[in-house]
């Protein structure tokens, strides 16, 4: 199921209170990225997850709106089915820019209930019932770092129980 991101918009522009909510929980300038941070910290609220963000000025700025949905819509999709009944849950999403290389780096851990299952070339395997819908959110998060001559990782601590996926992204413009 997509969630329709414009219509989020629109509904906040027309309530005062949220934006700023946003902007403050967020601390970002970008109206994409505050509905979608929005609507997972209200998840993470009612999943008892702890959810921290820490996003830095003009670190997001040059990736279109459809790359930022793909790119935080799936990572934080992913890390709440992960955290999802952990003991002291928690994702912690960070973004930083480095003006000189002109590259911006997306970190998002998070705690695990089930240690994340890997297929033999090191990729992950989906623990979701329904076949059709395997792998979606990671191939769509490769293909917006792709758009900007990026890279995805992730690895598991197995002794702290969290799952780290990281990408990094170029910018070019």
């Amino acid at each position: 199921m997509l969630y329709n991101y414009g219509a989020a918009i629109l509904r906040a522009v027309g309530d005062t209170r949220r934006p700023l909510l946003f902007l403050i929980v967020a601390g970002v300038a970008n109206a994409v990225l505050n509905v979608i941070l929005g609507q997972y910290q209200e998840i993470c609220k009612k999943k008892s997850i702890q959810f921290g963000v820490d996003i830095r000025k003009d670190s997001v700025d040059y990736i279109t709106v459809d790359d930022l949905t793909a790119l935080f819509g799936n990572l934080l999709k992913n890390a709440v089915e992960a955290a999802a009944g952990v003991s002291e849950a928690y994702i912690d999403v960070t973004v930083n820019y480095n003006y000189k290389s002109k590259q911006t780096f997306i970190s998002v851990e998070n705690s695990v209930l089930y240690p994340p299952v890997f297929d033999g070339d090191g990729g992950l395997i989906s623990r979701k019932n329904d076949g059709k819908l395997h792998g979606v959110g990671i191939k769509s998060i490769q293909r917006a770092a792709e758009h900007y001559q990026g890279e995805v990782s992730y690895h598991y601590d197995k002794e702290a129980k969290c799952f780290h996926m990281m990408v990094l992204l170029m910018n070019n413009k």
